[in-house]
């Protein structure tokens, strides 16, 4: 490899958007290309040359000088490219590659697109046809640029401009090539490793929150784990829930670490960590629907209710619909995506989640009219209290959705990038943490609800343990005999703490 100096670039918005920008973001995670779109690694994959006299743009790097990076480890931010022609099909017909000139890719900031190029005479005047100039009147600063020949020349720079966004472009000033493709790639290390400027704080906010969530899942089996046998099917999922949520954030802090110190968007531990975030919210909502919706709210059995199946296939919705919204977030901001396409992608999971926001508020409030009916007093105070914890979680779930999709954060102020880790991913979690430690609360199981059982005693007389035909009653609080010497075994039903 070699180093070289920045040199002019050029920038223009896209003339044509890429196609692969378009297709069903299902595919780039099914097909891994959700790596190469992601990453501050741009892997030119099947990408023919453009036509002769025409530039596109590829992709947004999100770059901190070294001055304004919060955790600089090196020098200047380093672009690398290695790059080169290849020929799509061997045997086909097409031009040839060898000596050819005019394909150039180059690295610019985005803002100063249009004052450095000028739309109609980017490849040259009369005595520069085949090769890209700038404006005459630009100044072009903090630019690099890279010609791609068949030689696949490795070349790195450093970007001695000023934090900001940089767009990566490719334009073709000679002829137009056939059975032609642009391979290899273009990467962008800042002075914090190689995490894009605007994801580098989440490590940090998944750190945090693994010892969070590790901690309340101590907490919550330390207290529950005794009556294990005797516990609600609420408190049940208020474990299963601790457990994902501290296995999610430890594959998301591997995740952002792997990436930043080897540049490899790891699309398993993206997909692990992405259905770990599904499967906690998914756990949550069957918690509370299975409860409400059955007659026997604290002893019901998954599978034995029958709307469990309705339960399951209204989840499994969710979770496609919301992993297919995941993945067009994670290279929203490289592809610079518009609006009407992240609007279209996250519709289908608002609404369903929606739909499942308003189908546990009316079971909830059909529970709480039956447990009146039935006068069972405490179970009305728990169920109420849950419904709060609900509607809170309600317009939580609104301010997130709000947050999320019209982010501001991740423009060219790079200021504003230090919040963007709120906007993405922060809310969302701190608020369903919050709501989860309110549950927990609520739902605490105590002993002095009714899970001690007294110890019988043996002094004057043999020892009666609990009969064979004991009946388990809540009206029954104490069992006497009357032949021995005034033993007794308390039968209260476990409560959740009040």
């Amino acid at each position: 490899a070699r180093r070289g100096a920045p040199a002019g670039a050029m920038g223009a918005e896209s003339r044509r958007r890429p196609r692969a920008a378009r297709r069903p973001a299902l595919w780039w995670a099914l097909t891994g290309l959700v790596g190469r779109a992601a990453a501050e690694t741009f892997v030119f994959d099947e990408v023919p040359v453009p036509p002769g006299k025409t530039l596109q743009t590829q992709f947004l790097f999100y770059v901190y000088s070294h001055e304004d990076s919060p955790a600089a480890r090196s020098g200047p931010p380093v672009v690398k490219f290695d790059l080169g022609l290849q020929k799509i099909r061997e045997e086909g017909e097409g031009h040839s590659i060898e000596g050819y000139q005019g394909l150039e890719a180059l690295v610019l900031p985005r803002k100063d697109l249009w004052a450095l190029v000028d739309p109609s005479k980017f490849c040259g005047h009369a005595d520069t046809q085949g090769k890209f100039v700038f404006h005459e009147d630009a100044r072009p600063a903090g630019v690099v640029r890279h010609e791609i020949s068949s030689s696949h020349l490795v070349e790195e720079a450093e970007m001695t401009g000023r934090s900001g966004v940089y767009v990566l472009v490719l334009t073709n000033c000679g002829a137009d090539l056939t059975n032609v493709k642009v391979s290899g790639s273009v990467s962008v290390q800042n002075p914090h490793g190689f995490l894009p400027a605007i994801d580098y704080p989440k490590k940090t906010l998944f750190g945090t929150l693994a010892v969070l969530y590790s901690v309340s899942t101590l907490t919550w089996l330390y207290v529950a784990l005794r009556w294990w046998s005797e516990l609600y099917y609420v408190q049940k999922g208020i474990a299963l829930i601790n457990i994902t949520g501290a296995i999610e954030c430890v594959l998301w802090w591997l995740f952002y670490y792997q990436w930043n110190e080897s540049s490899e968007f790891n699309s398993l531990l993206f997909l692990l960590a992405g259905l770990s975030t599904l499967w906690k919210v998914m756990a949550a909502f069957r918690a509370v629907l299975i409860s409400s919706i059955s007659a026997e709210p604290f002893t019901v059995d998954d599978e034995d209710s029958d709307d469990s199946l309705k339960v399951h296939v209204a989840l499994v919705l969710y979770m496609v619909c919301s992993f297919n919204e995941m993945t067009v977030s994670a290279f929203r901001h490289s592809r610079a995506l518009q609006l009407d396409f992240v609007l279209m992608n996250a519709a289908p999971p608002i609404a369903v989640a929606s739909a499942l926001f308003l189908w546990s508020h009316v079971s909830l409030a059909r529970a709480i009219t039956l447990m009146k009916e039935r006068r069972h007093d405490a179970d009305v105070k728990l169920f109420i209290r849950s419904q709060a914890i609900l509607v809170l979680a309600t317009l939580g779930g609104l301010i997130v959705v709000l947050l999320h999709v019209f982010d501001p954060t991740a423009g060219d102020d790079f200021d504003q990038w230090s919040s963007h880790w709120f906007f993405s991913d922060g809310a969302f979690q701190l608020i369903f943490f919050a709501s989860l430690c309110a549950a927990m609360f609520t739902w605490l199981p105590s002993q002095s609800q009714g899970h001690e059982y007294s110890q019988v005693s043996q002094a004057g007389g043999d020892l009666i343990g609990a009969p064979s035909e004991m009946v388990w009653d809540s009206e029954v609080d104490v069992v006497d005999d009357e032949v021995g010497c005034g033993k007794k075994v308390a039968v209260k039903p476990m409560r959740a703490a009040e």
